[in-house]
Formats: C-alpha cells, structure tokens, sequence
C-alpha cells in the first residue's frame, strides 16, 4: 500500500528482511520496528503518513502502528533515494541504515572507484585518516557495508 517512487514493493520487504527479520518488536539501542528506524527520523516523516503522535520507541514497536511505521520507512527511502546516495538499493540502504550524510563522497578515499562505479562514498572507504594524516580502519560501518551488498541478493531472493 505504501510503495511508490524508489520504495517499491521488493525495497520495502527486503529493508523489512535485512532490518528486522519482519519482527515488529525488534529493537537496537537506536532503532526500532519493522522498519528499524530511529524515532527522530520517524518524527521527521510522520506527517506524510497521517501520525501526529509523537512517535517513540514504544510506537514503533506497537504492532497497531505497523502500517504507519512502515510508510514512514517508504517515505524516509524516498527521500534517500533524492539525495547522495541516490537511488540504487544498495545505495538507498547506506543511507538508511549509515545516515544519508555518509553518502558524501569520501575525503580520504579520493579518487578512488566505488562498487557502484562512482566516487567512493564515506560509508564505503574502509579507511579513515587521522589528524596526523595516518591512516586508521573506517569503523561503524560493518552493518551498512554487509547490507548494501545483501540488498541485492535479497531483492532477486524474497521468498514471499
């Protein structure tokens, strides 16, 4: 019901299968739902979706508000899919799940070529430099680099 523009149907379920196993009461120390979304951003997007609660983790964990949590995950995608990390799955998973600021290409990985076959964006760049200039792995980004590759794999394998 609430796939269109670049949060089709197979984004939607496979986001759904890599976030949450489908489990509404999966849960992070940030993120929660269906959708695995952080109730900041959710309260970013709620008013597209009808919600004028304010929306917790408790809310996003309620399987009455599933529909809702997940059209707030299809317009949170959408948004994504406008913006850096544009509009490939993987790409739109980065960015959801990494935060679309590190879709910016990476300062430290300059020049050098993405999976995608763009600049390599910050979430990609296994490397960080220091103040110093050493370079230092990237860490944080195990999920999102796993992920984006498994999207992929997910969205030709639903199985439902």
């Amino acid at each position: 019901r609430y796939a269109g523009g670049a949060a089709t149907v197979a984004v939607l379920k496979t986001f759904m299968v890599i976030e949450s196993d489908c489990n509404i009461r999966a849960g992070t120390s940030s993120s929660y739902g269906l959708m695995q979304i952080r109730p900041e951003t959710a309260n970013q997007f709620k008013s597209r979706c009808g919600v004028t609660d304010n929306i917790t983790a408790a809310w996003l964990t309620n399987p009455a508000n599933a529909d809702k949590s997940i059209c707030i995950g299809a317009a949170f995608i959408n948004s994504i899919a406008a913006g850096r990390c544009g509009s490939t799955p993987g790409g739109i998973y980065a960015g959801y799940n990494a935060g679309p600021g590190n879709c910016s290409d990476s300062v430290t990985c300059d020049g050098q070529q993405s999976c995608s076959g763009g600049p390599m964006k910050m979430w990609e760049c296994p490397y960080d430099k220091t103040r110093n200039g050493d370079l230092i792995c990237n860490t944080g980004f195990y999920q999102t680099k796993q992920g984006a590759t498994y999207v992929n794999y997910c969205m030709n394998n639903l199985g439902f």
